[in-house]
């Protein structure tokens, strides 16, 4: 555990399927394709090593098109930017990153990811903001700890701070409250 009351060094919420998670699956980016030099036509090699057979292949057999494990997936050039875009296969939009779920590459709408940046610390009411707050003022990221000392006329820097330790009361009132009611219901039960 680290810094406050539930927020742990767990990088996604465990109420969120591991699968649903952007983070939890491959992807593959245009542009690194392009920085390897493996969108010239011809080209064969096998990408990312996190599969037990060594990766994924990768092949374009002609312009245009790109082969990822068998899957043709077109590729146009960006509308306004010189830049190469993947086409969804699945709902034709385009795309600079495919991501692989269940043996087929879509992009992330149509496989309904998500980050896991939103997902962290949900349940604790505005741990997000105080953490915000605390680096803009150049604080500790560790909750309750003491704030850097600034001139008086510093006004901004103090207003931050009022917040931030307005935000920290209200985490512990909910530490008292919240917590401990769900606490207490567990223990009735057991």
């Amino acid at each position: 555990m680290t810094g406050a009351f539930g927020a742990c060094d767990v990088w996604h919420d465990s109420l969120v399927e591991l699968g649903r998670l952007v983070e939890a699956n491959p992807a593959v980016c245009v542009f690194s394709l392009y920085r390897e030099g493996l969108l010239t036509p011809g080209i064969e090699a096998r990408i990312g090593g996190n599969r037990e057979d060594g990766g994924y292949l990768t092949s374009v057999p002609e312009p245009g098109k790109v082969l990822l494990d068998g899957q043709p997936i077109r590729l146009v050039w960006h509308r306004m930017l010189p830049a190469r875009v993947f086409i969804c296969p699945s709902c034709g939009r385009e795309s600079y990153r495919l991501h692989r779920v269940n043996d087929a590459w879509a992009c992330r709408r149509c496989h309904r990811l998500d980050y896991a940046c939103r997902h962290r610390g949900r349940t604790i009411p505005g741990l997000a903001r105080i953490r915000s707050l605390r680096r803009r003022i150049g604080a500790s990221s560790v909750l309750f700890s003491p704030l850097p000392a600034k001139p008086l006329q510093a006004r901004k820097h103090w207003r931050l701070a009022r917040e931030i330790r307005q935000l920290e009361a209200r985490l512990i009132d909910h530490g008292r409250s919240d917590v401990a009611e769900v606490l207490e219901r567990r223990h009735e039960r057991a």
